[in-house]
């Protein structure tokens, strides 16, 4: 309700770069809003390209130059949408604050994206740069296949400490190589495309129809180096 309500005011619509129009069943969103996914987003899309052939890609961005594209590897098969922050009045520069901004800026981005691009895809699949979906080809199939009774899976989020090993090469055999053996309190989010009101960043927050059901067979890796929080 928020997103819709700043929306339907906002009279600057977002600047879409590289768009082919096509559609897919399945779509990947980043909001790359947070420094700390910087160094992973080329792996990133790699990664999807080998492992979810056929799947659009999308990222939110700050700037549309070159060197920013460049900067953060986007491949020419990625469309940027220019998404500027959201800054409240009276804004300070704070660490806090601006973490929260930040937050504020990526729920917006992944509700614009949810409501622009629903008409092309089927199944969307909102993660940040530095968030890999281990999920085997069949769990897709078996997703994709999904009726309208269901509307979004959360899918459990495992935080790896990748200081030692090359991302690109990481087997993911168990969980050995997690910071925690456990799934965080959070979640990651894929939502049906027609089904789907509105998100957050870890969840559905309503759906026109059907419910959210927790994936036992798939989880998103979240890789991080040791002294990230």
């Amino acid at each position: 309700r928020f997103y819709n309500k700043l929306h339907s005011t906002s009279k600057v619509d977002p600047e879409v770069v590289n768009d082919s129009n096509r559609t897919s069943t399945f779509a990947i969103c980043f909001a790359v809003l947070q420094q700390r996914t910087f160094t992973l987003m080329a792996q990133t899309l790699a990664y999807y390209n080998r492992v979810m052939p056929g799947a659009r890609t999308y990222a939110y961005l700050a700037s549309r130059t070159s060197d920013v594209r460049r900067a953060y590897g986007l491949d020419d098969a990625t469309t940027q949408i220019v998404w500027k922050q959201v800054l409240p009045s009276g804004y300070r520069q704070d660490r806090q604050v601006d973490y929260a901004i930040r937050q504020q800026g990526q729920y917006l981005a992944y509700n614009d994206f949810l409501n622009r691009f629903r008409h092309r895809h089927e199944w969307m699949l909102f993660v940040d740069g530095d968030d890999w979906l281990r999920a085997p080809s069949r769990v897709l199939d078996r997703v994709a296949k999904m009726n309208s009774s269901v509307c979004a899976v959360t899918i459990p989020w495992v935080t790896y400490d990748v200081s030692k090993t090359d991302p690109a090469r990481m087997t993911f055999r168990g969980k050995q190589a997690a910071v925690r053996n456990v799934s965080r309190h959070e979640s990651k989010n894929m939502v049906h495309a027609h089904q789907a009101l509105s998100i957050s960043i870890h969840n559905t927050d309503e759906c026109i129809k059907g419910r959210s059901v927790t994936a036992k067979d798939m989880h998103v890796a979240h890789l991080r180096f040791p002294n990230q929080y």
